[in-house]
């Protein structure tokens, strides 16, 4: 691309998401801490950092390239698979992935660097050990804030269903160009 072509593309971007200025400089940083806030406006700051944390787990761990759409709130999210786990305490946290086997697997192999994995369930697993390492982060860092979270076993569903909850926070995450999606849910009751 040209630099005409690079900034026109940057312009319709920043018009097509309604982003400031200053939300173009911070996306141009590739600085995670800068650009969750962003897209989780208006969330409380616990997500804020739960999500910052499993982005840079996902960036690290899983696939470079990965990016995020524009969270949004739900009371109902159908699912074909779901891996999660809750965190209780001082405060009750859901985290969970869900998706199609295609893009879990693949978030899965890039998570387990192996390409072995062609069982729903080792797939599953693997997601569930992501899960586990974010969440035993986050639980880490607020207990140095004095926030006590203490995590449940995490659980996969192999079976289609429904995440029912008063607001389940759902953040489309692309990883290896495909789309699955995290949702987080705060201090809110939540079914599957």
């Amino acid at each position: 691309m040209t630099m005409d072509e690079i900034n026109i593309a940057l312009e319709t971007y920043q018009k097509k998401h309604s982003l400031t200025l200053g939300d173009m400089e911070n996306l141009k940083s590739c600085d995670i801490e800068r650009i969750v806030p962003i897209f989780f406006y208006k969330q409380p700051e616990l997500l804020i950092e739960l999500g910052g944390i499993l982005l840079r787990a996902i960036y690290r761990l899983v696939d470079y390239r990965v990016y995020i759409k524009k969270p949004y709130i739900a009371t109902e999210v159908a699912y074909d698979y779901l891996a999660m786990q809750e965190l209780f305490g001082e405060h009750v946290l859901l985290n969970a992935v869900v998706g199609d086997l295609s893009s879990l697997k693949e978030a899965a192999i890039g998570f387990a660097g192996a390409e072995y994995i062609n069982e729903t369930e080792d797939v599953l697993d693997a997601l569930c050990e992501l899960i586990n390492c974010v969440n035993g982060m986050f639980a880490t860092q607020k207990s140095r804030e004095n926030i006590e979270l203490d995590m449940k076993v995490p659980e996969f569903c192999t079976e289609a269903g429904v995440l029912k909850g008063a607001s389940l926070l759902c953040i489309p995450v692309i990883i290896f160009d495909k789309e699955l999606k995290v949702i987080f849910s705060l201090d809110n009751e939540f079914s599957k």
